[in-house]
């Protein structure tokens, strides 16, 4: 039966990648937190740990914390994200008010983030309006008498405060040019050994497998994988593991092998149609096509130099023989 995508990637790592594919032992990944292929599979499971430095004005306090960023992609101990989303948290209150004062409202009226440089800048403004109450009296005469009379005489206040917070940001991503990505099926058409042949060339640096497929049957190439792993502040990101390794496509029974980075397919009956071929990085998935197709007919497979060079070397090893008969007879 031969694999499909549908099989468990952690089951065919387990299986197929060689000792000595990285320097970090794979058991050791896949006992990580959580094996991810893109950032799209983060889970933000973890309550925040914000940093809750109290800021104030006035009778108004608060703090507000950049805790991270979201889509976090960790390599090489550089951080990288498709785009700045901060991800901030806040919290205010009023402080300071007297037994005979009142709040009557606190809320953030507007906020703004702003990147210059490798610096993302939070700002948050926050109104504050409260009232004094006074006991007033005064005494009046009726016909009955004097009276006091008694009320309540409010002041009404208005407060602004505006608190922030910087960040170091992380570095935007760099997909690279998939334009000059292509691959080359070079189909050997003779009765000898018929195969075809494919090879993905121009992989962009930043790349972390090559997903090849003929037929259902597949072979992937890794140049590295992620797991989920947490900031000091319980920001999930995936940390990459650079790997040399391929998956899939042997000791299966079906018609792919691989002959270093060169995929082989056994025979030379090749269907364009049946042939996928995709790059993927941490955010994205491309498909690549068209493919560059060449058919080897069987006067194209030994040339003349070929035959020549053949027949070079068998006087060579002919005349080592007869030498060594020589040498052995003295």
């Amino acid at each position: 039966m031969r694999p499909t995508f549908g099989f468990s990637l952690t089951f065919l790592l387990i299986l197929a990648i060689p000792a000595g594919a990285s320097n970090t032992s794979i058991f050791e990944i896949l006992n990580k937190e959580r094996f991810i292929e893109q950032v799209g599979g983060l889970v933000y499971d973890r309550p925040f740990v914000p940093d809750k430095t109290v800021q104030s004005r006035g009778h108004i306090k608060g703090w507000i914390d950049i805790v991270g960023f979201e889509n976090i992609t960790k390599i090489d101990n550089t951080t990288y994200a498709d785009t700045l989303k901060p991800i901030v948290e806040y919290d205010v209150w009023d402080d300071g008010l007297g037994w005979d004062d009142s709040r009557d409202v606190i809320e953030v009226t507007d906020s703004r983030i702003n990147t210059t440089g490798n610096t993302t800048t939070v700002e948050m403004d926050v109104h504050l309006k409260w009232h004094h109450s006074t006991l007033r009296t005064r005494t009046v005469s009726l016909l009955t008498g004097k009276k006091t009379i008694k009320w309540i005489d409010k002041d009404y206040y208005d407060e602004y405060a505006t608190f922030s917070d910087k960040e170091i940001a992380p570095e935007l991503f760099n997909p690279g040019n998939y334009n000059g990505t292509a691959v080359n099926v070079v189909i050997y058409n003779n009765s000898v050994i018929p195969k075809t042949s494919f090879s993905v060339v121009g992989v962009p640096a930043n790349t972390l497998k090559v997903n090849l497929s003929y037929d259902n049957e597949f072979m992937v190439y890794y140049y590295g994988i992620g797991s989920q792993e947490y900031t000091e502040k319980n920001v999930p990101f995936m940390n990459i593991t650079k790997l040399d390794t391929w998956v899939g496509g042997i000791g299966d029974g079906g018609n792919l092998t691989r002959l270093g980075d060169t995929v082989i397919l056994s025979t030379a009956n090749f269907s364009q149609d049946k042939l996928n071929v995709s790059l993927q990085n941490p955010y994205t998935t491309y498909k690549i096509e068209p493919y560059n197709v060449t058919k080897v007919e069987p006067r194209d497979s030994f040339s003349p130099l070929f035959w020549a060079l053949t027949f070079l070397m068998g006087i060579f090893v002919f005349g080592t023989y007869v030498q060594l008969r020589r040498m052995r007879r003295v």
